[in-house]
């Protein structure tokens, strides 16, 4: 038995906003874990994102981030079995070097951009940016490209 540690990415069709369908499903996954001898170590839901380019004609879903601590032959016969599971999008196993220290994961804070315009935000509203005065570099002519 060759175990190891993996950090799993699940996409959970949306479906509805209703949490129940999401909550079977992380079910399904966490008893599957469990009938490969596997231990989940922690569940993060990522909460509901748009995607680029929709997924079986999805246009959103639901990202969960589990950690898990199972046998590397579990990790093939589940990822098997998640795709032909309709309402689990996408699924990704990474396997870990070590195990994952969650006691420095909660101390990361999510990013926040102080600078970015919200959608509230209007043209008339935003306050203008001033020259930063540096006038040591200035535009070439057209002979100057040239030479």
């Amino acid at each position: 038995m060759n175990k190891g540690y993996y950090e799993a990415m699940f996409i959970i069709n949306t479906g509805d906003d209703d949490e129940s369908p999401r909550n079977a499903v992380i079910d399904e996954i966490v008893a599957e874990v469990k009938k490969n001898k596997g231990t989940v170590l922690r569940i993060e839901p990522l909460g509901k994102k748009q995607f680029t380019y929709s997924i079986a004609k999805k246009r959103d879903g639901y990202y969960y981030l589990v950690y898990l601590d199972i046998d590397t032959q579990a990790i093939h016969k589940m990822k098997e079995k998640f795709k032909i599971n309709s309402r689990i999008l996408r699924e990704m196993f990474i396997r870990l070097e070590k195990e994952p220290q969650f006691d420095l994961l909660e101390e990361r804070k999510p990013f926040q951009d102080d600078n970015a315009i919200s959608d509230d935000d209007t043209l008339e509203e935003l306050e203008p940016v001033e020259d930063a005065g540096n006038d040591e570099f200035e535009p070439l002519d057209e002979e100057e490209e040239l030479e």
